[in-house]
């Protein structure tokens, strides 16, 4: 059974009743986000602009995690076909 009790006051309490507390769960950076985000009259300043040189710089990023992926790929099959 729980029952909630003041723990300011932790002498009446009975000796087989553990005080425990609670904390508000904290939240995530991407929660508090998405609410400034739903609740906001400018949406646009959530926008960003990719230059040509982030956009290559994107394209270089992906192939390069592809590749990584394939290589895993290929390990895995070669590792299944044993």
């Amino acid at each position: 059974m729980v029952e909630l009790v003041d723990t300011r006051d932790l002498k009446s309490l009975d000796s087989d009743i553990v005080p425990v507390q609670v904390r508000p769960r904290v939240p995530s950076l991407k929660e508090l986000i998405m609410k400034n985000f739903k609740n906001s009259n400018h949406k646009l300043k959530y926008a960003y602009v990719l230059v040509l040189e982030g956009v290559q710089q994107k394209i270089i990023l992906k192939t390069q995690f592809i590749a990584k992926k394939i290589k895993e790929h290929d390990k895995l099959r070669k590792y299944i076909d044993q």
